[in-house]
């Protein structure tokens, strides 16, 4: 995302736009929250592992090898990757709202023109835990990062 972050910025110059690092750029992530870390990789870790069944063969992973090249590229991994690897890669975030906002918070520092977050669940959540997780990250994360005015 580093690399995707600032080759954007560094084109848009090019071109003539000053931006701000992060701007008119959407992060994307995943997101399951639970009272601990441990509980929430638990619970959707089979439903991660599945859905990198599919994606992984496609090269759409983008986790990062520990030379910075997307999996899928020559020379980095091709595998379907595992949620502690995503978790380490904060393209997974699991755990309590408070560690989703300390997360969140992060990035919003690191890239001061973020203003766009998209988050994922991994596709086999039923529908029920789906609106539950999107019902608490709302009700929990949402207030405390929100940006206003």
């Amino acid at each position: 995302m580093d690399q995707i972050f600032h080759a954007y910025r560094d084109a848009a110059a090019r071109a003539g736009r000053r931006l701000a690092l992060g701007e008119d750029l959407c992060w994307g992530v995943g997101l399951y929250l639970a009272d601990t870390q441990a509980e929430a990789m638990r619970r959707v870790e089979p439903s991660h592992d599945e859905r990198y069944k599919w994606f992984a063969p496609f090269g759409f992973v983008r986790y990062a090898d520990a030379h910075g090249r997307p999996w899928g590229t020559p020379g980095a991994p091709a595998r379907a990757p595992t949620l502690a690897e995503g978790v380490a890669q904060k393209a997974w975030i699991c755990g309590p709202p408070s560690h989703a906002i300390e997360v969140i918070r992060e990035f919003e520092a690191r890239y001061p023109g973020l203003d766009q977050m998209m988050i994922h669940w991994a596709e086999g959540l039923p529908p029920h835990e789906f609106k539950e997780q999107l019902a608490w990250f709302a009700r929990a994360v949402m207030p405390a990062v929100t940006r206003r005015g």
